[in-house]
């Protein structure tokens, strides 16, 4: 599964989650607090209620003697609601009373009871807790009776569409807020996303690519903000580290130029392509003239440095399409692409009489350097081996016939 998927699921499962949260407590708390302004009202019509029925007949125990309280509630009730009708869309009072929604407990001065609930019979004491939790019910002053609600409230067909009105709007809000949440996750899922997607696209691509460099966008100033800018600066540095080694595998570390195998690996190639196309390739092979003698006579140091200039003359008098390696020692080869022996000797002469006339003296007054080279054009001699072998013969030849020379064959 996918970073983006995820992480739009997990945004939509906490919006969800916390959409139920937050709706079932808020159903709870407003049925709650519902439930306890009904207890309280309908606490103070019985209080009402049982002071009209004392009061009727003078006494709690005459009352109960005259008549049923339920019947004298009743009776009271439709007398009330005959008397001032209802608002529309309200029901009768006489509801509220045909279906109790609690449990009312009622009890003389001394705490016996005189209507039971919540387990408790006629004529029985109650404990002093009950006492505590009981409500005095005061006629001119004297208590007459207690009263109490005990249980669960049952709510009648008002309430409920009260109530089921309430549910419904949590329902639609939470509804709205499941939709706002899908939405959101989607939005912030895509962009943490896209930040963690251009950082593996780049890994991947700095993997293929280890010398290139590739950066990606920093948005943001969090985490994955400095995580884009720490990998930006990682990228750079190893792209260039990667490019230092190759340098290092390819080329000499004296003199900057190619090293031996790289230049052999050009030049077949290069050969391959000529003998394919038939165009002309041309090899030269140079050696410095006594060069252990300079090593000897002026130190290794001087030796070092003859070698890196002879490298920049090298350089300067040759094309950027020619290839040019130290061979070995003080062993030169330059590979001429696309050029025969007679093209390629007017490069020799330019390098030989650059190196022959340049002030050694610099280095020390009495030093002086000269090249012999051997140049080979033949590629039907099979490969670039072979070419590079009768090179270095004809370079021998060259020293053999007094050195600082270029012998072509």
């Amino acid at each position: 599964m996918r970073m983006q998927t995820k992480l739009i699921l997990a945004f939509v499962f906490i919006g969800l989650f916390s959409c139920g949260i937050v709706g079932y407590i808020d159903y709870y708390m407003v049925k709650s607090d519902f439930q306890e302004v009904s207890r309280t009202r309908v606490f103070a019509s019985f209080q009402e209620d049982v002071l009209g029925y004392i009061g009727l007949y003078g006494g709690l125990k005459e009352a109960l003697a005259s008549e049923e309280f339920d019947t004298y509630v009743r009776r009271n009730h439709r007398l009330q609601q005959d008397k001032r009708p209802p608002a529309k869309g309200t029901p009768p009072l006489v509801d509220r009373w045909e279906q109790p929604p609690f449990k009312l407990l009622l009890l003389d001065a001394d705490g016996v009871v005189v209507m039971p609930a919540g387990g408790l019979k006629v004529g029985e004491k109650v404990s002093a807790a009950v006492m505590e939790e009981a409500v005095p019910i005061e006629l001119k002053g004297e208590v007459v009776a207690l009263g109490s609600t005990i249980g669960d409230e049952v709510f009648t067909p008002q309430d409920m569409r009260y109530l089921g009105a309430v549910k419904q709007s949590l329902i639609r809000g939470a509804l709205i807020a499941i939709g706002l949440s899908l939405v959101l996750g989607v939005v912030f899922g895509r962009r943490l996303s896209k930040a963690v997607t251009d950082l593996t696209t780049a890994v991947k691509l700095m993997h293929e690519h280890r010398e290139e460099v590739w950066q990606v966008e920093v948005t943001s100033n969090d985490e994955l903000g400095e995580l884009a800018e720490s990998f930006n600066e990682m990228n750079v540095e190893l792209a260039r580290a990667h490019t230092e080694l190759r340098e290092l595998a390819i080329k000499d570390p004296l003199t900057g130029l190619y090293n031996r195998r790289h230049f052999d690996e050009q030049a077949m190639h290069y050969y391959e392509s000529a003998t394919r196309y038939e165009q002309p390739l041309s090899v030269m092979v140079g050696d410095l003239d006594h060069f252990k003698q300079i090593n000897d006579t002026f130190s290794h140091e001087i030796g070092d440095l003859v070698l890196e200039k002879v490298a920049e003359l090298f350089e300067k008098n040759t094309r950027k399409s020619d290839v040019v390696a130290r061979y070995g020692g003080e062993e030169f080869v330059v590979l001429f692409a696309h050029t025969n022996k007679e093209h390629a000797a007017v490069s020799c002469e330019n390098i030989r009489q650059a190196i022959e006339a340049y002030p050694w003296e610099e280095y020390h007054p009495d030093l002086k350097v000269t090249l012999s080279m051997g140049l080979c054009d033949a590629t039907i001699l099979g490969s670039v081996s072979s070419m590079i072998s009768q090179a270095d013969k004809l370079l021998y030849q060259a020293k053999s016939e007094g050195r600082n020379r270029l012998v072509k064959g």
